[in-house]
């Protein structure tokens, strides 16, 4: 029988509820694209998703560059994450309820996935 702990990842970083933008930044530093977010008892909340944060921050036009606009584009973004960096981050997170304990059999991440569509699921005790 093959179980959830024998697989996952033993550590990680998390926010809180109360956390601003700026702090959930600490996912680029770690090349993470997702972070999980607890509450002030440690108990999973949701998600916050690099591309959350992005798409607040990264003008639409930034999509196709444009070296004559590239300038204005760059402070642009600078200018974005200035005004959002001091935000509450709960107004980027998705509440995801898709969660499995540690001591699970594989099969039920495997159905959890395959049924929701995840790609990731986080871990609890």
């Amino acid at each position: 029988m093959s179980l959830v702990r024998d697989y996952m990842i033993g550590t990680m970083s998390s926010v809180t509820l109360s956390d601003s933008i700026k702090k959930a930044i600490i996912m680029y530093r770690a090349e993470l694209s997702v972070l999980p977010v607890v509450d002030y008892h440690n108990r999973f909340v949701g998600t916050i998703y690099s591309n959350n944060i992005s798409k607040n921050i990264i003008p639409e036009s930034f999509g196709v560059l444009d070296s004559s606009k590239l300038f204005y584009e760059v402070n642009e973004e600078l200018e974005n994450l200035k005004s959002v960096k001091n935000e509450n981050l709960s107004r980027y997170m998705v509440s995801n309820k898709n969660m499995i304990k540690e001591n699970e059999e594989m099969k039920k991440v495997a159905d959890i996935m395959l049924n929701n569509k995840e790609s990731l699921l986080f871990v609890i005790k």
